[in-house]
């Protein structure tokens, strides 16, 4: 395994060199990533990413899941001046890995499924679908056990077909999600009790409304049942 202390140069470079090579991620994901591969230890990663924050290196951006990291012009011209301070082997292993957890970091932002602590110490558990950055659907409810990330990811087209189906009567396509509405079109929240559904669904969402009094209790139902299924 590779040491995970590093001199501060050489772990700020390793930082961007990762950013660089796994696209925007969360900072929760770019953690996983550096410890799970023995790059970075963690007091360093949250040391020298808040410098490279504060120096402009790299920016923050927006989204669903989170916050989004990614480098800066500045960041990048950094990095190629001097990628050669780190280590052949360290950037071998970068090379070697990131393609894989690109795909993985990418699965869950598009779908990520968000755990909240309430007050009363319940949870309650959030299931986006996303294109884009724009958020076509959210489902909230409560939940008691491990947050189901991997199955939700798996599932999520899925459950987005059924509840197309459900709340506009159509049959959907082989696609997970319709195109995403322009900026303005309708968005709907549609509650029961502690269940919450707010969908990006345009011209169809009036027809949601008045087909979700019956469907809404099925609804919460089958998310359930293929959440706790086995994957």
């Amino acid at each position: 395994m590779e040491r995970t202390w590093l001199p501060e140069a050489e772990t700020r470079l390793t930082l961007l060199y990762c950013l660089r090579a796994l696209g925007p991620v969360t900072g929760g994901q770019l953690e996983r990533y550096l410890l799970t591969n023995g790059l970075v230890n963690y007091f360093d990663l949250r040391l020298n990413l808040s410098a490279l924050v504060e120096l402009g290196q790299v920016r923050s951006g927006e989204h669903p899941a989170g916050v989004l990291l990614m480098p800066t012009p500045e960041g990048l011209q950094a990095l190629e001046a001097f990628t050669g301070r780190i280590p052949a082997s360290r950037r071998e292993t970068i090379d070697q890995t990131a393609a894989a957890w690109r795909d993985i970091c990418r699965r869950e932002l598009e779908r990520p499924a968000l755990e909240e602590k309430q007050a009363d110490g319940t949870t309650r558990l959030r299931l986006l679908l996303v294109e884009a950055g724009r958020t076509l659907a959210e489902l909230s409810l409560p939940w008691e056990g491990a947050c189901p990330r991997a199955r939700w990811q798996a599932a999520a087209p899925a459950v987005w077909r059924t509840l197309l189906q459900r709340l506009t009567g159509e049959e959907p396509g082989e696609d997970p999600a319709p195109e995403s509405p322009e900026p303005g079109e309708d968005r709907v929240v549609l509650r029961r009790g502690d269940f919450t559904a707010d969908l990006a669904l345009g011209p169809l969402a009036e027809r949601a409304k008045r087909r979700w009094p019956a469907e809404a209790e099925a609804l919460e139902r089958d998310i359930r049942e293929t959440l706790k299924a086995e994957a």
